[in-house]
């Protein structure tokens, strides 16, 4: 019965959150409102603002442990000793035979720090 009742939860929930994506009504914008949408499409437009940041930028956190990590043309990999995790990936001759082993000079190099 309980699975029942959440299942019905779940499904109005979700019908509800669809319901202004659905709606045929419109609502005028007043003029303060335009004002600031107009801004912030001129601000959107200004290449000179970068609008991305790295995650670690953004959320705080308290660190609990490190880990480590390291790549070679080959593979990369990488261990944590207190989350006891280690990882390791083989890189796909697609991207080995991209790297400054075998391609030199080119514009389709990969280069170690990418990896």
């Amino acid at each position: 019965k309980d699975e029942v009742e959440l299942n019905v939860v779940s499904y109005a929930r979700s019908r509800v959150a669809r319901m202004p994506h659905h709606s045929k009504n419109e609502f005028p914008i007043v003029k303060t409102m335009k004002r600031e949408m107009n801004i912030l499409a001129e601000l959107l437009q200004d290449n000179s603002i970068n609008w991305c940041s790295p995650m670690a930028h953004i959320v705080e956190r308290d660190p609990i442990a490190n880990s480590f990590g390291d790549a070679c043309l080959d593979q990369m990999g990488g261990f944590s000793v207190k989350l006891r995790f280690i990882w390791d990936v083989v890189f796909p001759n697609e991207i080995v035979q991209r790297t400054v082993r075998y391609v030199k000079s080119d514009p389709d190099q990969i280069g170690i720090n990418v990896l």
